[in-house]
């Protein structure tokens, strides 16, 4: 299972930026709005639409309050470096949108 990790300094409370990470339903309004356009819960995971069109099941496996981890894992493997992409453009559009806050 590809694993893929990423880490960048937002300006802002940690407080304020865990709070919207941990709302899982609500990161098309909290997180990263315009590059996620939907977002719906179902038992144990989200439905996520991105602005591509791209619609995918993430399966929510653990919020670590503590530590305040977010943790993407995939499959198939060969998946990694396109979904990679994605996750820095929505990295980018977090630090945008949590520096705005």
């Amino acid at each position: 299972m590809a694993s893929i990790r990423r880490e960048f300094l937002i300006e802002a409370r940690p407080e304020d930026v865990w709070d919207a990470v941990r709302d899982v339903g609500a990161l098309h309004t909290r997180l990263v709005p315009g590059f996620v356009t939907g977002c719906k819960l179902e038992q144990g995971a989200r439905i996520v639409t991105f602005a591509n069109g791209m619609t995918v099941k993430e399966l929510i496996v653990d919020l670590d309050d503590k530590a305040r981890v977010w943790t993407a894992d995939l499959l198939p493997d060969e998946m990694a470096k396109p979904i990679a992409a994605m996750i820095d453009q929505g990295c980018a559009a977090m630090k945008k949108t949590l520096e705005r806050s």
